[in-house]
């Protein structure tokens, strides 16, 4: 950050910046061409790195680094990003709060830039996925590690300078818990490490204040696919769930799957929705319900007509495979006739059709 300060202060005194400019670490793009332009002129001598000789003492001989009074603003934060994601694990209190100064300078700059829309010249995508990565890994150790890392993105945390792109990096980091759940089939016990983390994380973000931020972050915790978390065909993949694991999805879905409809379908078609049938239909009726609650029947009528065709499939698929297994249950019964009504209702002549087929036979 010191080169970065130097050059600053040369733009400044020689008047190549505007008269309103202040230099505010972290905050703003470096000033490229600089360093080029002190060369040409010659007017004063360009910064002198000292990467050399800090790599000699600190690397070499290893000098004992002191990072007790360590601040973000002395620092470029996308070198950060890569000097953080080489900690095998945040396990000491300093290590903690260097990496929740780190949030916390991200947040800001990402609330700077809200209307330059610079924050990729300070903070790329590639930056970025380092420090997502650091706390992914913690988040997945479970018991302690989880705490610390629930810790440091929501404890003490002004969620009133949030915007798309910091709701993005958090969603980032939950998102690996859907590949992470998927993937867990044949082992018991890191399905409950997850439903662990997952009911933690729920308990963080209930009680954030800022309701558009709250419900968001809701995602996360339908497992909500994300840039990086769900890519790619899983078709091939194998899984599956047991009874206790479909009470445990049962329970999010019908919580938080009413606030993003869309994303909910995506979910259970990428979860293997014929491992989740016949029993998701119970979730799948209360998160049509209460998208209808929440959002009135125009916003429930887009989010059906923008999947409709997984919609169609998974109705088709409930009545060819699984038509005696849902007349076994009462509440299955009423919940496939009222998601099948719904959809007749608003138009849908293949919903019609399966509910007429599935009351007479």
């Amino acid at each position: 950050m010191n080169h970065q300060k130097y050059n600053a202060n040369y733009a400044i005194s020689h008047q190549k910046t505007g008269d309103d400019f202040s230099f505010i670490p972290n905050m703003q793009p470096k000033l490229i061409g600089i360093d080029h332009y002190i060369k040409e002129k010659e007017i004063t001598q360009p910064y002198i790195e000292k990467k050399d000789e800090i790599i000699e003492d600190y690397l070499y001989k290893e000098r004992q680094l002191d990072l007790t009074s360590f601040n973000m603003s002395d620092y470029d934060i996308a070198i950060i990003s890569y000097a953080l994601n080489c900690i095998v694990t945040i396990k000491d209190d300093i290590e903690q709060q260097i990496v929740k100064k780190y949030i916390l300078e991200m947040i800001d700059m990402y609330h700077a830039t809200t209307h330059s829309y610079t924050h990729n010249d300070i903070l790329n995508i590639y930056q970025i996925s380092e420090t997502q990565a650091l706390l992914q890994r913690e988040l997945l150790l479970g018991d302690t590690h989880t705490d610390i890392v629930l810790g440091i993105l929501f404890d003490n945390i002004d969620f009133s300078k949030f915007n798309h792109n910091t709701i993005e990096y958090y969603q980032e980091i939950f998102g690996v818990l859907l590949s992470y759940y998927f993937d867990s089939h044949n082992d018991k016990e890191a399905r409950i490490k997850c439903e662990s983390i997952i009911h933690k994380l729920e308990e963080k973000i209930v009680v954030v204040q800022n309701e558009t931020v709250k419900q968001e972050l809701y995602k996360s915790l339908i497992f909500a696919l994300t840039r990086s978390g769900g890519i790619g065909d899983w078709s091939k993949c194998k899984t599956s769930y047991s009874y206790r694991d479909k009470q445990f999805l049962s329970e999010m879905f019908t919580k938080y799957g009413g606030y993003h409809l869309s994303d909910f379908i995506d979910v259970i078609f990428k979860l293997h929705i014929d491992e989740l049938l016949p029993e998701i239909l119970i979730s799948v009726c209360n998160a049509f319900q209460k998208c209808i609650e929440y959002y009135g029947e125009d916003i429930f009528n887009r989010n059906v007509q923008e999947k409709i065709s997984l919609i169609l499939l998974m109705i088709t698929k409930a009545f060819l495979d699984f038509n005696e297994k849902i007349k076994e249950d009462a509440k299955m019964i009423e919940s496939y006739e009222w998601i099948l009504s719904k959809l007749r209702d608003i138009g849908y002549a293949e919903a019609a059709v399966i509910l007429d087929e599935f009351r007479i036979h």
